[in-house]
């Protein structure tokens, strides 16, 4: 394995996946490439809520260069990728370019009523990808005492 790609979106999903891209780079001496993906559509908002980092592309970037700075910090050769539009087709588009050996990406594990619903970014990913993907839950969260 000498290629591997992670989608981020800075989510915790995508920190939990990060780590395991590091892991798979590490023990397989591959490289990182990490891409984030700009948001074509935003959700929409009233003027009173903040922008997410997705929806701006200095946001999309500075999530893409924080992942790979930590991956570099670790000794893994790592590059960054931006793009907009649909982020699985982004990664796909992506990975063949790349002729990666892996993909991983993090899930949000909305369930299948969520994924109809908003659609599924690893869905989509693990059902067309030309090399094997790795899909990583999100963390559980912690309860909190009331």
């Amino acid at each position: 394995m000498k290629t591997i790609i992670l989608a981020t979106d800075g989510s915790p999903a995508a920190k939990e996946a990060l780590a395991v891209a590091e892991q798979l780079c590490l023990d397989a001496g591959a490289s990182l490439h990490v891409l984030a993906v700009t948001l074509a559509m935003p959700p929409v908002r009233s003027a009173s809520v903040d922008l997410l980092d997705l929806e701006t592309p200095a946001g999309t970037r500075r999530i893409a260069v924080e992942a790979a700075a930590h991956a570099r910090a670790l000794g893994i050769p790592t590059a960054w990728h931006v793009a907009e539009g649909d982020t699985a087709t982004q990664l796909l588009d992506l990975s063949d370019r790349l002729e990666a050996d892996h993909i991983v990406i993090g899930s949000r594990g909305l369930g299948n009523v969520g994924g109809l619903l908003l659609g599924s970014v690893s869905r989509k990913v693990v059902r067309h990808a030309r090399v094997p993907v790795t899909v990583v839950k999100a963390p559980e969260r912690a309860e909190t005492a009331a």
